[in-house]
């Protein structure tokens, strides 16, 4: 059997790994532009990978032609900046000493400023290495210097970094040493939240990063301006920030003021988020959370661009299609692809042999059609869908007429007569989801999540050669409750709503599915069955806004575009319809309030323990 896919998190791999392994998207050729940038989306969707492929380490490896093309429009070299596990640690000591805030803030402000020398540090060292790992090729760049020449330089510009970052301790003259010395700072602070006056000094002198960050790129400029890689691209950086919403609120705030204006021209700042909802405790300057920023604060299109990196709309949507058509290039993907056919809801009911295809029957909705049948057949036993028909002029023994107002109407009902009708009668499993669009569609702008659906049908494929309608719908379901079984025990993804209730995001995961599950199969027919809402969070308690934060965050929860309404609208991931037996469609119109979904968790009693005041 041929290799099948690695699923991977670029979190975890080095810059040639992931440069090796990437795919160009429009993403990425919006993020080489020589501005800010903040790329939005849910935990999964490649940002990291965008931020890892901007990095000098990455710009070598790339074997793509159509990456290198890219990287000859970028005029800057990314410094990755990682939002190291210890800030989240940090945090959660500084918790625990709020009386003495000031103090713990400067370590926290400390921690940043060293984390992003620390990773210049690096970007440094990666430039000067491939200086000469590119003269011992064949010298691409026409280098002039030696390696002897240019280990020369490092070591000058590791005196240079010494001065110019106040490092008082003796250290060989290397940029290694400097990592190293960092790395020690990083211990020290830590053992600072236990003793304060260890560090006073650190504290005192390492409290920002930027005008640091200055100075080194002016040396490193004057140093290296004679090696022709590292001033490749005109000595212009970028400070590369991943996975912000782990970082302390102070950078985030820091960054959305530098977002707006900064003295040093040579610098700019890309950065990632999730689409979180607004935090009740949000300050005025972070970007993360304020959907609508104050005039003195970062404004989008103006001071740095949203680069969204998920499927919200039609566009973004044929752009993940061609994507993914790229992505799955291996001779056992094509064969999958041709293997499942392309997608068309009715075909589940012809897959049952309940209704038979009339090839003479060219037009849809006409007699004899499989829409035709199904229409006249659910009448039958639906009492409800009888009903709505005749409330539109329509009989229900022959639902058709010759004009357009009916042919859309039938159009419009047709996916969810074809469920209530499929569950009109016993069955085990919906087999909605098969064919070439629900393969692209169901992993939503998430590559990580594509490549897993790819893997499991390679395997379902190789088992007898053949993915039927079933069998495909088979592994989605399968893949579905396994999703559903991680957001459930997510850790920390669990609130206290009252004295004897708690809730988990896998809990209003489920009433949400079950809503809008009961609203399609259970509540009267209707026209547009939901399958959206909105989240009006001054009826909805704090813990509550919380968990709905956290299943964004994870990609359970997905924002939509809406033109009929001017609020955010969102909906389940595509990748939980399974576990809901519900079609794949998106109906924006009528998004229903959060609020009325999880009446049965909320109730005023509850809004008023946890609510103080009328504006929360």
């Amino acid at each position: 059997m041929e290799k099948i896919h690695k699923s991977y998190n670029a979190r975890y791999m080095g810059f040639e790994d992931v440069a090796r392994s990437f795919v160009p998207n429009s993403q990425f050729r919006e993020l080489i532009r020589p501005e800010s940038s903040i790329i939005v989306g849910p935990r999964g969707c490649g940002k990291t990978t965008l931020l890892k492929m901007l990095h000098p380490r990455a710009f070598v490896a790339t074997q793509s032609e159509t990456v290198k093309r890219t990287y000859s429009e970028m005029n800057f070299w990314g410094v990755y900046i990682p939002a190291d596990i210890q800030w989240t640690t940090l945090l959660r000591k500084v918790e625990e000493r709020e009386s003495e805030s000031n103090a713990v803030g400067s370590i926290v402000n400390t921690l940043i400023s060293v984390n992003v020398l620390s990773s210049i540090c690096r970007c440094f060292k990666s430039l000067l290495d491939l200086s000469i790992s590119q003269l011992e090729l064949s010298n691409p760049f026409n280098e002039k210097l030696s390696v002897d020449q240019i280990r020369t330089v490092e070591m000058n510009l590791a005196q240079d970094l010494v001065a110019i970052w106040g490092i008082e301790k003796d250290i060989p003259s290397s940029l290694y040493s400097i990592q190293q010395y960092w790395n020690t700072i990083v211990s020290n602070l830590n053992l600072a939240l236990k003793n304060y006056t260890n560090c006073q000094s650190i504290l005192l002198r390492y409290n920002g990063f930027l005008d640091y960050a200055h100075a080194a790129f002016d040396a490193f400029h004057e140093r290296c301006k004679e090696i022709n890689f590292c001033a490749y691209k005109g000595f212009r950086w970028a400070l590369c920030f991943d996975e912000l919403e782990l970082a302390p609120k102070e950078l985030r705030e820091t960054i959305s003021t530098l977002l707006r204006s900064t003295s040093y021209q040579e610098i700019i700042f890309k950065t990632t988020s999730s689409f979180l909802l607004n935090k009740p405790d949000a300050s005025e300057t972070d970007i993360l959370s304020m959907p609508n920023p104050l005039e003195t604060d970062a404004a989008e299109g103006h001071d740095y661009q949203n680069i969204l990196n998920w499927v919200h709309d039609k566009r973004s949507e044929d752009i993940w299609e061609s994507f993914c058509k790229e992505l799955y290039s291996q001779q056992n993907e094509k064969s999958v692809i041709r293997s499942i056919g392309k997608y068309d809801l009715i075909k589940c009911v012809e897959d049952a042999g309940e209704l038979t295809r009339n090839k003479k029957v060219f037009s849809d909705y006409k007699p004899g059609s499989l829409s035709y049948q199904l229409f006249v057949e659910l009448a039958k036993v639906d009492a409800s869908f009888n009903s709505f028909l005749q409330s539109k002029d329509i009989d229900p023994q022959n639902p058709y007429k010759e004009d357009d107002i009916t042919y859309n109407l039938l159009k419009k009902i047709k996916a969810s007569a074809i469920c209530r009708y499929y569950f009109s009668k016993p069955r085990t499993m919906a087999p909605f989801y098969f064919g070439e669009d629900i393969l692209y569609d169901f992993s939503e702008g998430n590559p990580r999540l594509a490549i897993n659906i790819m893997n499991r049908m390679i395997l379902a494929y190789s088992e007898n050669s053949n993915l039927s309608i079933r069998r495909q719908s088979a592994v989605f379901y399968e893949l579905s409750v396994d999703k559903m079984k991680f957001y459930e025990h997510y850790p920390n993804a669990e609130v206290k709503i009252n004295s004897t209730k708690t809730y988990s995001l896998g809990e209003i995961l489920k009433k949400i599915g079950k809503y809008f599950q009961d609203n399609l199969y259970v509540a009267p027919f209707s026209e547009v069955a939901k399958n959206t809402f909105y989240v009006d969070q001054q009826e909805l308690p704090r813990q509550i806004v919380d968990l709905i934060n956290t299943g964004i965050e994870l990609g359970a929860i997905m924002k939509v575009d809406s033109t009929e309404v001017d609020y955010p609208v969102y909906k389940l991931a595509y990748i939980l319809y399974p576990y809901f037996s519900l079609p794949k469609r998106l109906i924006t119109t009528k998004p229903e309030k959060l609020s009325t979904i999880l009446e049965s968790v909320i109730n005023k009693e509850q809004l008023k323990i946890e609510f103080t005041n009328d504006n929360q």
